[in-house]
């Protein structure tokens, strides 16, 4: 095995050079002297983190449309080139969100390079180990690398060691492409949960595993107690939805006992036949449903008992919750390149564990942007949900005669109502839906020249207590009652707030205005329309968003949500089905519940149906990509039909 050089071999100016040639020849966009001085900053944090054995995190705060993404590719491109060339060998582990990225990424690096170098390692392009460590650039996603952080938290370094060891030692820079969304390991079970595992125990399973299951009755029975106790006035926001339970092992005062490990019971439970348990019949689709939620309880018991536990009411479950963070204190650190990182509160909570670089500044101007801003009440997702077929309409029908018909417009929306948005097709030159959660980072929308925000993404209470213990360590029933840290008077609120505005950037960013124009860092003409909630909680999300955003032009938009529903002209329903199945459980839909969902009369209903029945149709194979098939059967008054999602 050769050795590992630590010595960069990409010096600042080569990179901003490289990456100037690329911007222009390649991209077609316009250099500037701060842009420049940004990529060097970019050279000069990959070479340090390279040339470091330490375990600072390293953050690099790149706007939107300034190269960050490809100025990765340029680096990893010229240290390939470089490993070739000479006795240095630096190998690069990427992390990126998709699969698409992924691939996009090796395709740019191999081009840049003038060989191929780059290996893309996910689901659809699965890799031996030994191809892995030949390559100069390995690429995998986030959700890889959270499962190889998982891996190492339960000392399992397997996985781990195929993503960092190449045929030339340990790779010596890792960059994650976006903030990791998911390093935090998050357990949640409630009573009736647990009550459904515990009614699936047969006597032999009992008798087998007996300290497990009195493990589960303790549980319960301390979930039902606290639920008889807890009064109607404490059922909001107040003190008594949060106290902390359990904390023995975590203190230390016991060790956690192995008879309580769940795993034995898992296996034991994997093959029980639950369909004919529950259903009395064969249906393979309820087995696997049941499955899943029993072994997920199983999982969630044994972390809260091994660990802490806190109870929370979530809307009418009473729940224990616990949370962990997947990154061990001896992790190589990482380069992360977050466009929002002054509003993602993790890099806050890791304290002296993060480095976050200045970044020049000038590289962008919003001044082109216009953003258009009402207020309401009721904008989150459950105000969405249940008043949805009558807002959406309402909404495209003020856009259509604000906007005109010459406009492509990105409607961002919550996944539970997206396939309201896309059964309609107003009178735009296009008309593009996305959700909350399958945003962040894409460039399917980059052509559009307006985006509306339509309902906000509020992680809740339980999220932002799970992050902040996950990070700060076990809180005390205080500290619930008054959620205090630094000069903060409520962290979760805090925390909350600055999450949406993560979101909201992201999803403005996707449309045009992500594209710089000119020396001075402006982009093309863009709108802007957003439904803020009323009173503070709006006011200092705008303010977060003025700030990421220097030189938007605001305006007010007189546009109010509830009312008198408007008639909008109706689409295709195919797309819309196909997005009202992926957002539902595993299970049967009904037609009638589809018809009425998508607004279809009978027509249309029919003409679906027999489009299902075509196994080769589009609109099937997009289902059945998602595990949805059409099923048919009987005659006359006797004949059902429904939609099955295993």
């Amino acid at each position: 095995m050769s050795t590992t050089t630590t010595t960069a071999s990409i010096t600042p100016a080569e990179f901003a050079r490289a990456m100037t040639v690329h911007w222009q020849d390649t991209l077609g966009n316009v250099p500037s002297p701060a842009l420049m001085a940004l990529w060097e900053t970019m050279a000069k944090t990959f070479n340090a983190a390279i040339e470091s054995d330490g375990t600072r995190w390293s953050v690099l705060q790149p706007p939107t449309g300034t190269g960050k993404t490809q100025g990765l590719s340029v680096y990893a491109a010229l240290t390939a080139k470089a490993n070739h060339e000479s006795e240095q060998r630096n190998g690069i582990l990427i992390v990126t969100r998709m699969i698409e990225q992924a691939d996009e990424l090796k395709a740019v690096i191999d081009r840049l390079a003038g060989f191929e170098c780059a290996v893309a390692k996910h689901s659809e392009n699965k890799i031996p180990p030994e191809e892995m460590r030949k390559a100069d650039v390995l690429i995998i996603t986030h959700a890889a690398y959270v499962l190889a952080l998982s891996g190492l938290c339960k000392d399992d370094g397997s996985r781990w060691n195929d993503l960092v060891e190449w045929e030339h030692g340990r790779r010596r820079l890792t960059v994650i492409d976006e903030a990791l969304a998911n390093v935090i390991d998050e357990h949640q079970v409630n009573a009736s949960d647990v009550r459904q595992v515990l009614s699936y125990v047969t006597p032999e399973i009992r008798e087998q595993f007996g300290s497990q299951v009195e493990g589960l009755e303790m549980v319960k029975d301390v979930l039902e107690t606290i639920a008889r106790k807890t009064s109607a006035d404490q059922a909001g926001e107040g003190s008594g939805r949060f106290r902390v339970v359990w904390r023995g092992v975590h203190d230390g005062r016991i060790t956690f006992p192995a008879s309580l490990s769940m795993l034995p019971l898992r296996q034991a439970m994997s093959g029980l036949k639950y369909d004919h348990a529950a259903l009395h019949k064969e249906d393979p689709l309820e087995r696997q449903r049941i499955s899943s939620i029993v072994d997920k309880t199983l999982n969630g018991v044994e972390a809260i008992l091994s660990t802490w536990a806190y109870y929370a009411k979530a809307g009418t479950d009473h729940t224990f919750n616990a949370s962990r963070l997947l990154i061990p204190e001896d992790l190589p650190a990482p380069v992360v390149l977050d466009a929002t990182a002054n509003q993602n509160f993790l890099w806050e909570l890791l304290g002296d564990r993060v480095d976050i670089k200045p970044i020049p500044p000038n590289t962008r101007n919003y001044g082109n942007v216009t953003l258009h801003m009402a207020r309401a009440s009721r904008t989150g997702k459950g105000s969405m949900i249940e008043d949805g077929q009558t807002r959406i309409p309402r909404l495209l029908d003020e856009l259509e005669s604000t906007l005109g018909n010459d406009r492509r417009v990105f409607l961002c929306v919550h996944k539970t109502v997206e396939h309201i948005a896309l059964k309609y097709a107003p009178q735009f030159e296009k008309y593009s839906v996305g959700h909350w959660g399958a945003v962040d980072g894409r460039n399917d929308w980059q052509d559009h020249d307006a985006v509306v925000i339509f309902g906000l993404p509020y992680p809740g209470h339980i999220w932002a207590t799970n992050a902040f213990f996950a990070l700060q360590g076990l809180q005390d029933d205080e500290w619930m009652k008054n959620p205090q840290w630094n000069s903060y008077a409520d962290i979760r609120e805090e925390m909350q707030l600055k999450q949406i505005t993560v979101s909201i950037i992201q999803a403005i960013n996707r449309i045009r205005c992500r594209r710089v124009i000119d020396a001075e860092g402006n982009c093309p003409p863009s709108d802007v329309f957003i439904v803020l909630p009323t009173g503070s909680r709006g006011d200092r999300i705008l303010d977060a968003i003025k700030l990421e955003m220097p030189g938007i032009k605001l305006q007010k938009w007189s546009f109010s949500p509830d009312g008198a529903k408007a008639r909008v002209r109706k689409g295709s329903c195919h797309e819309a089905l196909v997005s009202f199945m992926s957002s539902r459980m595993s299970g049967i839909t009904t037609m009638s519940t589809i018809q009425k969902e998508l607004g279809l009369n009978s027509r249309v209903a029919k003409a679906l149906k027999a489009t299902l029945r075509e196994p080769d149709h589009p609109l099937t194979v997009k289902l059945k990509e998602i595990g949805v098939s059409f099923v048919s059967s009987g005659h006359g008054r006797a004949a059902r039909s429904y939609l099955s999602k295993a």
